[in-house]
């Protein structure tokens, strides 16, 4: 197939997939791959992996295959909001599409408009990738997790009425993305 004529999918994650170096980076890495060999793969990384943070603000841009990008932001934003949240409070990405709302790049932008269908890695970015597509392109979630019976509020490192807040936002973040999902992978 010509390279113009196959169809693009925009695969939007909260991480860098490439290189792959653990379990959820493997299984996007590994599937964009095998997609690829019949589609135009865009991925969307919101945030670099560790050792790709630098001072320089320009995104990561990787040609895995012939058909497979990867684009990965380097906005300090979304790395200052996985490493306080995540990683020091234990709490989960539940922010991440307030931020695609404030840091998205023209070049997601872009990809929305010409993809065929776009593919969202867990329910935190759906919300905002929804509002810019609504119907006019099939929205699929890959979901691994039922990320509500993770979220537990003894867990996280916030006060506990904080935590309990937090918890209904994700219930309501999954809820919203499983209902509007054209499918569920």
């Amino acid at each position: 197939i010509h390279q113009n004529a196959m169809k693009t999918i925009l695969y939007l994650s909260p991480y860098s997939a490439f290189p792959a170096r653990y379990g959820g980076a493997m299984r996007i890495n590994n599937l964009c791959r095998e997609v690829s060999r019949q589609y135009q793969v865009m991925h969307f990384a919101q945030r670099v992996q560790r050792d790709q943070i630098a001072f320089s603000l320009a995104p990561v841009i990787q040609q895995i295959t012939p058909n497979y990008i990867e684009y990965s932001s380097r906005n300090p934003l979304n790395t200052l909001l996985y490493g306080a949240a995540c990683r020091t409070l234990k709490i989960p990405p539940f922010l991440q599409s307030e931020v695609l709302g404030i840091t998205s790049p023209q070049w997601l932008y872009k990809q929305l408009q010409t993809a065929s269908i776009v593919n969202v890695e867990h329910p935190w970015q759906f919300l905002w990738v929804y509002r810019q597509v609504v119907t006019r392109k099939p929205i699929v979630v890959t979901a691994h997790n039922v990320e509500a019976d993770l979220c537990i509020a003894d867990d996280m490192n916030i006060p506990r009425p904080l935590a309990n807040f937090l918890m209904r936002d994700v219930e309501r973040q999954e809820a919203f993305a499983m209902r509007y999902a054209a499918r569920i992978f």
